[in-house]
């Protein structure tokens, strides 16, 4: 693992609220980002849940109990992490107000609706983020354990990848379970062959999430392996 050298506050705005600072667009994309000179990003990207997690979770298990959650639009203001101050610790303890604040202070030169953005955010949802990075690496056989996800292959957020890698994992590796199962191979033939494919193509993502990071954030470049 490596220090990218990227930083970034998240938060969240009620929908209400984002419709008052936001663009129609903006609103209607998967995403949607702004940068400066300095590589600081302001993004946004609704969650639109077509089904209140409450309720869905309670149709696949009736004694779910989720918190209601409405849908809202996140919002991250990213960079190296020299823009956002030399104390690092002091950031981590942060209160998501003092952090919500320096989010809007990050955008104090740009055009005055960029600032308006952070500032609209619910209260209590900002947090702050260190972007870590693995460094692809021959990863070597064991007979009984094997990884997927975040637990392999953590990559930074710039190509919006982790999640879609994390469950193409799973299900490879379940493709792969299911062939030991029905005896066509033995566990360890299956593990390896798994994790085969999955450090190729979860390795590669790694590496152009770092070099999109690089243009994007100011991102690190990889460690040599």
């Amino acid at each position: 693992m490596m220090d990218s050298g990227a930083r970034a506050i998240y938060g969240r705005l009620a929908l209400s609220d984002a419709r008052r600072v936001l663009p129609p667009h903006a609103l209607a994309d998967i995403f949607t980002a702004a940068f400066d000179t300095r590589k600081l990003i302001l993004g946004v990207g609704p969650v639109i849940y077509p089904m209140a997690p409450d309720q869905a979770a309670r149709a696949l298990l009736p004694q779910a109990r989720l918190r209601t959650q409405d849908d809202y639009i996140g919002c991250i203001i990213a960079g190296r992490k020299e823009l956002f101050g030399d104390d690092e610790a002091a950031l981590r303890a942060a209160s998501s107000d003092t952090l919500q604040d320096l989010a809007s202070r990050l955008l104090a030169e740009w055009p005055s609706g960029a600032a308006k953005v952070p500032q609209a955010g619910e209260a209590g949802s900002f947090f702050y983020v260190e972007m870590a990075s693995c460094i692809p690496f021959d990863l070597q056989p064991e007979t009984r354990v094997t990884l997927l996800g975040d637990a392999i292959h953590t990559m930074t957020p710039s190509l919006g990848r982790g999640a879609n890698v994390a469950l193409r994992d799973a299900g490879l590796l379940r493709n792969w379970i299911v062939k030991h199962h029905k005896g066509e191979l033995s566990c360890d033939a299956a593990l390896q062959a798994y994790e085969r494919e999955m450090t190729t193509y979860g390795f590669e993502v790694v590496r152009r999430s770092a070099d999109m990071g690089a243009k994007l954030l100011g991102q690190d470049p990889l460690s040599p392996s």
